[in-house]
């Protein structure tokens, strides 16, 4: 966690062991279990081995057999589903970086899509029937990350915003994602604007505070750190 990021910040508290080889039982209990409400995002990021079988696509655990993936498996739509199931849980994104991972788009219903919220939105990083290469996106996710940090990121980023422009950043990560891995990145339920999902790391909101001023000069403030750079000493 980035905690340059504030009081925007996701936290695992009480999600830990999602993230330790967590068998079918213990994810179904976490995601179906919790107690999310409109006044929450949940950023779901699933990684690790992926296949279909039977026409269903599986997340493959640490006990799951080869041939019976339906005894001990997850089915990667169940993840959706289950989260869809919090009726007021307004911000969602979930990324399923997996072999595979596009099959997952034909086992959600129609009728689910269209009643999804405008700000949730799924990343598939490989599409149905091909392989994810391991570590591409996720290294095409921190170099972005980085360089929107630094200043250089996608045009449109800048250090006013709390929040990233998602239609640029997912644009951004296909390009990238696309040219240096030759992998297509899939979108579900593509985003239009702004997604507090999205935290912008280049934001600082002590560096835009504005000089103390009277009610009818506020909009003529100076911002407090460009004071604090070339007129104090």
């Amino acid at each position: 966690m980035d905690d340059t990021l504030a009081d925007r910040r996701f936290s695992d508290q009480g999600f830990e062991a999602l993230a330790h080889d967590p068998n079918y039982l213990q994810i179904r209990e976490l995601l179906t279990n919790s107690e999310f409400s409109a006044g929450d995002a949940v950023l779901l990021y699933v990684t690790g081995h992926g296949q279909s079988e039977h026409g269903v696509h599986w997340v493959v655990l640490h006990d799951s057999e080869p041939g019976k993936l339906s005894h001990k498996s997850l089915a990667t739509a169940d993840l959706i589903r289950w989260l869809a199931d919090y009726r007021d849980l307004r911000h969602v994104l979930v990324i399923i970086d997996l072999c595979q991972g596009g099959d997952v788009v034909d086992e959600i219903p129609a009728a689910l899509q269209q009643v999804l919220p405008d700000s949730w939105f799924v990343l598939l990083t490989a599409p149905a029937g091909a392989d994810a290469r391991l570590g591409a996106f996720s290294g095409v996710l921190k170099s972005l990350i980085s360089d929107i940090r630094a200043g250089a990121g996608p045009e449109g980023s800048n250090d006013v915003e709390p929040y990233l422009h998602a239609p640029d950043f997912i644009g951004e990560l296909h390009e990238r994602l696309s040219k240096q891995h030759h992998q297509k990145l899939i979108v579900m339920n593509p985003p239009w604007r702004t997604s507090v999902c999205l935290p912008n790391p280049r934001y600082r909101a002590s560096e835009l505070a504005t000089v103390a001023t009277s009610p009818a000069r506020r909009d003529l403030a100076l911002l407090q750190s460009a004071l604090d750079t070339h007129w104090l000493h």
